[in-house]
């Protein structure tokens, strides 16, 4: 049991995303790990769960058992990014103090659960604990292009106006009447990849309204 400092009970859940395999040495390699803190999601009906070899027990969760499901976001690509919208639009986060995300092939390091667990003791509410991550310039010179002109996928030059982080940015701004720029970005210089966080649920409940437009706008579909 994690309490802050104020003595109260801090939940916390990392939801794992997969849609046919999951692989045991994956966990069982962290000698804390505790089931209560993950729930596997298992999305993309078109393949089949394969986990009668398993030793582990799995908290497994369909995402078309959400009350509120959008079964086409899986087939136009949006992947593990459907699920954080799944948990969203059915308030699911609600239900944590911070919430996580990881895909299944990630490996966890050795007693994860309880490094979370002791960080989270003395943690503030406004922090990200990132398990992998970019550097503004590793982000930056990726230089992939989001041209609505060009709708395949393209690498180009990073200072283009149609850069991923220009065009985020743009949406972002336009998105929460700000000003944001790419220098106050590049000063942050951390940036969490792969889904692979925990942050408070009261951050996510923020965050989300933005991301949620986004994919519903079907701007990123091409």
């Amino acid at each position: 049991m994690i309490k802050d400092r104020e003595g109260a009970v801090i939940k916390w859940k990392i939801f794992v995303t997969f849609f046919r395999n999951l692989y045991d040495d994956h966990y069982s390699v962290d000698r804390t790990w505790n089931s209560e803190n993950f729930t596997f999601v298992k999305v993309n009906d078109r393949y089949t769960q394969e986990l009668g070899e398993n030793r582990l027990p799995y908290d497994v969760f369909n995402e078309h058992a959400f009350p509120v499901f959008q079964p086409d976001l899986q087939e136009k690509g949006y992947c593990e990014n459907s699920v954080l919208w799944h948990l969203y639009k059915n308030g699911v986060h609600r239900e944590y103090d911070y919430i996580g995300f990881i895909e299944y092939d990630h490996v966890l390091t050795e007693d994860f659960t309880q490094t979370i667990q002791k960080k989270l003791d003395t943690a503030n509410r406004e922090t990200i604990f990132s398990f992998q991550n970019f550097t503004f310039r590793q982000l930056w010179d990726q230089a992939i292009i989001m041209n609505p002109n060009r709708r395949e996928k393209m690498d180009g030059s990073p200072d283009s106006p149609w850069n991923c982080i220009n065009v985020i940015l743009k949406d972002y701004n336009n998105f929460h009447k700000t000003a944001h720029t790419v220098e106050r970005l590049a000063a942050k210089n951390c940036f969490p990849i792969c889904h692979s966080l925990l942050m408070p649920s009261a951050m996510f409940d923020r965050i989300m309204p933005f991301h949620a437009s986004i994919m519903e706008s079907g701007k990123v579909e091409g």
